[in-house]
């Protein structure tokens, strides 16, 4: 995670609110080639958007970087705290990726599915679910909480008569130990 997404999440505590706040690009700048961790960095701005495109149609980093014209995780990881723009722009890819995972997991499951495929299918759909539920847990997680309404019609009968033996206690209480007041003499008897 680059370090400029850090500071916006510290800031604004999700990661939808952070990614709204950063500014929009049509294309990613050209970037000074330079040596880190002592070997040159592949970065070009096309190789950038073909990373990028390949995360906004639901390919997890690490399968990226696992195609031979592609770059290391490392190097993307790099990329995205190194250069600035490119940095934005993955933080923006990764924010809709998991609606990604969903849409090519469904298309991958309901494509061309026989009879003998179906629990293969299912189990696919589930994966698919599941990561994007682990990447995006408010939108695509299982709902954890738990919504409860009690409907209690004599309620408001049974505080009522509380309030009552309440009312009652405290007159008994005021009858048998009266008050006096700092400053005003005692009542006479």
């Amino acid at each position: 995670m680059s370090e400029h997404l850090r500071k916006l999440l510290a800031q604004n505590g999700s990661l939808a609110d952070a990614v709204s706040k950063l500014p929009e690009r049509d294309h990613l700048p050209e970037y000074e080639r330079k040596y880190y961790a002592g070997r040159l960095t592949t970065y070009t701005p096309e190789i950038a958007q073909r990373v990028l495109d390949a995360i906004r149609d639901g390919q997890l980093p690490a399968e990226i970087a696992q195609s031979k014209d592609m770059p290391s995780l490392k190097a993307i990881r790099d990329w995205a705290t190194n250069v600035p723009a490119f940095g934005q722009a993955y933080a923006r890819a990764c924010a809709d990726l998991p609606e990604a995972i969903v849409g090519r997991g469904f298309a991958e499951v309901w494509g061309d599915l026989a009879p003998q495929d179906v629990n293969k299918a299912r189990l696919r759909w589930d994966a698919a679910k599941w990561t994007a539920g682990k990447l995006d847990p408010a939108r695509w997680g299982d709902k954890t909480s738990v919504d409860v309404t009690v409907n209690d019609p004599d309620g408001a009968a049974r505080q009522a008569a509380q309030r009552a033996e309440l009312v009652a206690a405290l007159q008994r209480l005021a009858v048998s130990a009266p008050m006096t007041i700092e400053g005003e003499p005692e009542p006479t008897k």
